[in-house]
């Protein structure tokens, strides 16, 4: 099998998110959009109940019906009744776990097991001349964020990265739970919980205000052009660190020139960032000089040294 689907392009799906795109469905088992809309409406696809692990194929055990994916620490065992397969000309073709070798590029549907395995279900084998429902897929460190623009830009790459209404930010929580309690820790909307014996696991979606210089993403991004990238899913690694900070205050004082506002009532020395989202209560744009003191603003930040918030988001109530 794998000398009839790998060649020297195979291309590297290598990502985690919990999302269910259009190849774990059997509505569409191909997998196969054909705008950038379309595209990343199947992305941003969420259930309840499905998870997803792709990548190539790094290990494999035959004998015990498991395999692991590069960069990934899972191990990913196949349930009873898996369904393995191939495309071939869009039609799905079954295949056997002893078809899959070390090389392959797969994407695994399935759900966690409380020993920390993955159980897929759902296995697809993808071929030579297939394409993932995405460009490019990379870690990085964000360096720059312009939250007005809607852009942002990491270390290790030249692009712009852009978001839209249709890119998925998410995060997974979590924290030690021996006794197997809930310790008051409950999703917020739209999150799934995952529990083990010994861990308890939210995963949460997150606006791109939540985002900040220095946090660790995972990227599946479509290429707009040379320059430019367009962010389908973000995954946040370092979200148990998040802190962002968020109130109502009137503005007690606006320093047009050094960025800096204060609070009635609120001990924070405001940073505002030079992208920050300045609106007012319509949502039209506003600049920083627009404020005035007295004016009642929902504030969203980060905490930084001392009493400094690092303002990303301002509008006028």
């Amino acid at each position: 099998m794998g000398g009839r689907w790998k060649g020297s392009e195979v291309l590297l799906l290598s990502f985690l998110a919990i999302i269910l795109v259009a190849g774990c469905s059997s509505d569409n088992p191909s997998g196969t959009a054909n705008t950038l809309e379309e595209k990343n409406t199947a992305l941003n696809t969420l259930t309840e109940t499905q998870l997803q692990l792709a990548g190539r194929v790094a290990t494999i055990d035959y004998d015990a019906q498991t395999m692991t994916l590069d960069e990934l620490a899972e191990t990913i065992a196949t349930a009873t009744e898996c369904y393995i397969f191939t495309m071939v000309e869009g039609v799905e073709t079954p295949l056997t776990f002893d078809d899959i070798i070390i090389g392959d590029s797969v994407q695994a549907c399935g759900n966690y097991l409380d020993n920390g395995d993955f159980l897929a279900n759902r296995i697809r084998v993808y071929g030579e001349n297939e394409c993932p429902d995405y460009d490019i897929s990379f870690r990085d460190t964000i360096v720059t964020i312009d939250y007005a623009a809607g852009t942002f830009t990491v270390t290790g790459r030249t692009e712009t990265i852009m978001v839209d209404e249709n890119t998925l930010i998410w995060g997974r929580l979590g924290y030690s739970n021996s006794l197997g309690e809930t310790g008051g820790f409950t999703p917020s909307d739209g999150g799934t919980v995952e529990e083990s014996k010994y861990q308890r696991f939210i995963d949460t979606t997150y606006a791109f205000t939540d985002l900040e210089e220095g946090d660790i993403v995972e990227v599946k991004a479509f290429i707009v052009d040379e320059n430019t990238l367009l962010a389908a899913v973000i995954k946040v690694a370092n979200c148990p660190d998040k802190k962002s900070v968020a109130f109502t205050a009137p503005l007690a004082s606006v320093d047009c020139d050094l960025r800096i506002v204060t609070f009635d009532g609120e001990n924070w020395i405001g940073a505002v960032c030079p992208g920050a989202i300045l609106l007012d209560a319509d949502g039209a744009v506003m600049t920083l000089c627009d404020f005035q003191p007295g004016d009642p603003v929902d504030v969203k930040g980060f905490p930084m040294e001392s009493d400094t918030l690092k303002i990303c988001e301002m509008i006028l109530q």
